[in-house]
Order: structure tokens, then sequence, then C-alpha cells
């Protein structure tokens, strides 16, 4: 099909760069079929993206209609912006660990153009749901760790993956500095460094932590819910990386109410990952590798791109309070 054929039932953003992608050829479809798209209708836009998301209706060829989330993606400093789609390609190929099916990608380094064509896997964010999701949310994480467990090398082999170690960390601290250095008074900046001296010990830690895939950011809204909460769609892996599955635990944790829902949490991820291998952390070693993890996001909310966490402000007060909850996180991961 030519782009000129294609028709948009809305000019929307997204339309021109559409034309483009999907004139290439017959789209794949779930079972191996596949089908040229005759229209693209653009629905709505996705909230809370650091990216350029749309939510899109495609109709193919004979009628069917196929609802896509198509995400054009933008450059950040210190990583790498078409990152994403390569862990689509070779990582998530066919829905693997349950992410969204890839459509169709591009991958132009010359232009400096990435896109991704994803099946839309709903709306429905862990951030928005209570019950049993909490615990399917821990017990797929448990899967991932336990399955990629030991597998650094064919992980680094992809050629697509972070790696959480002494470079991850200088990024964190360079990025939350920034933050910093352009919002708050100097007495802030230097507390900030005071703090950042004590970084290497957590990154010795968890350096002698095993080695896993991490999917880097599950935040609530990149995990998507479908059959009343018993399953969950990992969306947004431009942060999957080689590292401690403390860090993915750790976020999945964040916030969700008290002690003893925690340790029901912690002792669902355990359960699971013993189904899959004899090596399941010890409760003691995860519970110390979860503690300097805590510390490292806390750099993360400070220096992360736009929009920030939830809780994360800019004034100076505010940022007096984080950098004084980062110096308590660091107390109690042993480390002043």
């Amino acid at each position: 099909m030519s782009p000129g054929r294609l028709r948009t039932a809305r000019a929307g953003p997204p339309a021109a760069d559409l034309l483009r992608l999907l004139a290439g050829g017959p789209l794949p479809l779930p079972g191996g079929a596949a089908a040229p798209v005759t229209a693209v209708e653009e629905r709505f836009p996705a909230a809370r993206s650091t990216h350029r998301v749309h939510r899109l209706r495609l109709t193919l060829a004979g009628g069917r209609r196929l609802d896509a989330v198509f995400k054009r993606l933008r450059h950040q400093p210190g990583k790498d912006a078409g990152r994403e789609v390569h862990v689509y390609r070779r990582l998530l190929a066919d829905g693997a660990l349950g992410a969204p099916r890839l459509y169709a990608s591009l991958h132009d380094e010359a232009a400096g153009r990435y896109w991704l064509l994803l099946e839309d896997v709903g709306r429905r964010g862990l951030d928005r749901c209570r019950g049993r999701a909490a615990e399917a949310a821990v017990r797929w994480a448990a899967r991932m760790h336990a399955l990629h467990q030991g597998r650094e090398e064919r992980l680094r082999g992809l050629g697509c993956l972070g790696e959480h170690g002494p470079e991850f960390c200088g990024l964190l601290v360079r990025a939350a500095r920034r933050r910093i250095a352009g919002a708050a008074p100097h007495g802030l900046l230097d507390r900030f460094d005071r703090l950042a001296a004590g970084l290497p010990r957590t990154v010795r830690a968890l350096g002698r932590q095993p080695r896993t895939l991490v999917h880097g950011d599950l935040a609530g809204h990149n995990l998507l819910v479908q059959h009343g909460g018993s399953r969950v769609r990992p969306v947004d892996w431009e942060w999957a990386a080689i590292g401690p599955g403390a860090w993915d635990l750790g976020r999945l944790l964040a916030g969700t109410g008290p002690a003893a829902v925690r340790n029901r949490l912690l002792t669902a991820y355990r359960e699971e990952f013993a189904r899959h291998t004899p090596d399941a952390p010890e409760p003691g070693a995860l519970r110390a590798a979860l503690a300097h993890c805590a510390v490292l996001r806390g750099l993360w909310q400070l220096g992360c791109p736009s929009p920030l966490p939830r809780g994360v402000r800019l004034e100076p007060a505010a940022l007096g309070r984080h950098l004084d909850a980062l110096a308590r996180m660091q107390r109690a991961a042993g480390g002043g």
C-alpha cells in the first residue's frame, strides 16, 4: 500500500510518522496472520508518559479493527533513545514476559527517529487496583527474576540492556545533582554531595547480589492489569537492565501499606521464585538488598526525567525533606 492511500480518521500529530511506518507492508497479527492497514484513527493520547504516546484504532483490510499504542521515543540525557526498540525486538518478541505484542517499529539512528507500534493492553494500572493485583505483580516479577538469574552473558549478548553497577549509580548521582543545582541553594547541594559520598558502599553491597533481568521501572502505571487483577502486562521497558531483582521488588512494595501486607507480598515473591529455581533469596539477604535499592531509588526519584514521581517537588523545602529521607534510607541500609 502506498502512503497516499492510507486514510487517517483524524489528522493527529503522529499521522505522518504512521503513514511512513505502516506503509511498509501488512501488519503482523496474533496467530501468525498479517493484513494491510487501510485506516488509522487517533482515539486519545495516553496519560503520564515521558514519551509521545497515542492510542490508535487501526482498520485492516477486510474490516477488522485493532487497538494499538503508537509510542514515539524522545531523547533524554544519558540514555539511548532507541534502546527500548531493541528491547522489544530482541527480548520481548511475540509478547514474551507478558509484554505487549510488537506490531511494528522503527530504529533510525541516523535520523534520530525511534517508534514502537504495540498491542493496546488497556489503561488500568496497578496503582488503580486493590486486592490480588499486587500479589499477581509480585509473582510475575519473581518468575522473570528466577528464570533469568545466572544468565548474565546471554542477557548481555542481546546488546540492549543497561547494567546496574558503578556506572548506573554515577548516572543517577549526576542527574540528581543537576536537578538540585538548578532548583535549590548551595547548602542543599553540599548536603547532597555528602550523602553521595557514601554511595560506593551501597554499590558494592548490591554488586554481591545475584544478577538477573530487571524491568527497571515497575511503577504502578507501568503494570497494566487484566482479567480482574489476575494478570499483569508490563509496559515501558526503557530502563530494562541486568541487576538485582530487589530493584524491581522494592518499587513494587513501595506504598503497599502496612508491614503485614509487605510481608505477605515478600512471602509470595519468595514462593514464586522457588517454583522456578532452587536459589530463592533468603529473607535476610533480600531485605538487606531492598534497603540498599531504596537508597538508589531515592536518587532516581530526584533525577528522573519529567514527569516527576508523585510526592517529589522542586521547591527547596521539599528537596530538603527528600534529602532527609535519603539520609534515613542510608542509615537503614547500614551506610551512615
